[in-house]
């Protein structure tokens, strides 16, 4: 291949980085473009944070039973007192507050954060008293989680008749929100998957709940079914067809106005949440709600970022005075692995710390020590054979440097904070990202300009 079609080839692949993690991948999803790269997700001390208390309800509520002991909502119109009982019981039993169950809603919490999309939380518990508090970056979003790990997360199908439960959460195995271009627009489904089990009980309802023939005229006898999801009715139906698949799919509904759809996917995202995780044991109320304030503001962070990119630039200014072409090509080597890195921290779920950046800066600053010795050697002998043996070699004599930042990287990942392993990923990532950049892109960068094709 011609030596200057590498170097533009090479040019060409760090932009395409570059623009992926500065900018992302839009891609449309039926009638809006989406990033399908992740957010960069910032350390607590570039945000605020609203820190949330979860208290135990300790409240009563008053039960309706009728003469066979059924719980009722209400006592029907007309009906006779005197065949129903009413007592006030606790919301939580006492059998009810186990460490174990405290421990469940831990793990529901946390579930249902992820299913959300939050990244970026802490859920600490207090098995002893069973209080939680959550910790979570405040924004626009933050009162509807906190509502959200309220909610207790119930699921069944019910005869709509006589009320007895045929499918529960213990046959559930995963929700999904589905999209279906239309005529008349987008449609939003809920898809319900279930477990073995399941499905062959879904499969059995479909044969026995099935719609009325054309001779037979539906009305309230009818064998219905009633889904209900947060002890709401979300409809009472029959199938149209027996269910082989063991799947149940809802349409939440149709339109063409992006907001509109936005509604009905956050309410499919909503559902899918409740039912991906188990129902709460234990029902808790919101407790105290405080701020706490990040330690470093939006302008502190601003001028962290500059003042790192400011030493970035200098060393880059420098390689390029002091080296010219090759010094550009070391360059974008540095704008690449740099690109490829910020790729990974976003896919990873890496915080981005005060200290990532810091380790970010020791990085470039390394490896513009290892490539200086590189181009230096290389300038003394610029024969083709030997910048293909120095651009290997100097790695090898700096082995000690490179071990002792991947050592360090390594104890650092595993410390608890987030400002310390933070530091540590970004070092480890790093690495890894110099590696690739130097050896492929630097490397046949370098190896084009001294070729003689």
């Amino acid at each position: 291949m011609n030596k200057k079609l590498k170097i533009i080839l090479c040019i060409a692949i760090v932009i395409l980085i570059a623009l992926i993690s500065f900018g992302g991948v839009y891609i449309k999803d039926t009638v809006i473009f989406k990033n399908k790269i992740p957010d960069y997700l910032l350390a607590s001390e570039f945000g605020d944070k609203r820190i949330t208390s979860f208290k135990i309800n300790t409240e009563t509520k008053e039960v309706i039973r009728d003469k066979d002991g059924k719980e009722v909502t209400s006592i029907p119109e007309g009906a006779n007192e005197a065949d129903y009982t009413k007592e006030n019981v606790k919301v939580n039993s006492d059998e009810s507050l186990t460490s174990e169950n405290y421990r469940k809603v831990k793990e529901i919490f946390d579930g249902r954060l992820k299913e959300l999309g939050v990244n970026d939380y802490k859920v600490r518990l207090d098995e002893k008293e069973g209080n939680i508090v959550v910790e979570l970056e405040d924004n626009l979003k933050t009162d509807e989680f906190l509502q959200d790990l309220l909610c207790k997360g119930d699921f069944s199908i019910t005869d709509a008749k006589e009320g007895n439960i045929l499918l529960d959460k213990s046959d559930l195995k995963k929700a999904n929100v589905l999209y279906s271009n239309t005529g008349s627009g987008v449609r939003v489904f809920l898809e319900i998957a279930f477990n073995k089990e399941g499905e062959e009980k879904l499969q059995e309802i479909s044969k026995k709940y099935v719609k009325p023939s054309e001779e037979v005229e539906a009305s309230d006898n009818t064998n219905k079914v009633t889904l209900k999801i947060e002890g709401t009715d979300m409809m009472s139906t029959y199938f149209d067809e027996e269910i082989t698949n063991g799947k149940l799919t809802i349409s939440l509904g149709i339109t063409q106005n992006e907001e509109t759809l936005q509604t009905y996917v956050e309410q499919g995202r909503f559902y899918a949440m409740l039912l991906n995780n188990d129902e709460m044991p234990v029902e808790y109320t919101i407790g105290i709600s405080e701020i706490s304030k990040g330690n470093l503001s939006g302008t502190e962070m601003k001028i962290i970022i500059c003042v790192a990119a400011l030493i970035s630039a200098a060393i880059m200014i420098y390689l390029i005075i002091r080296f010219k072409l090759d010094g550009i090509c070391a360059v974008i080597s540095i704008i690449s692995w740099v690109s490829l890195l910020l790729v990974i921290l976003r896919y990873t779920g890496t915080a981005i710390s005060l200290n990532a950046i810091c380790g970010i800066v020791l990085l470039i600053i390394l490896d513009s020590y290892i490539i200086c010795k590189m181009l230096k050697a290389i300038k003394e002998d610029s024969s083709y054979e030997n910048v293909n043996k120095e651009v290997i070699r100097v790695y090898a004599k700096e082995k000690e440097v490179i071990i002792v930042t991947l050592i360090a990287a390594v104890v650092f990942t595993f410390m608890q904070y987030v400002q310390s392993y933070s530091f540590g990923m970004t070092l480890f990532y790093g690495i890894i990202s110099i590696a690739i950049s130097n050896l492929l892109l630097l490397r046949t960068m370098i190896l084009a300009r001294y070729s003689n094709n």
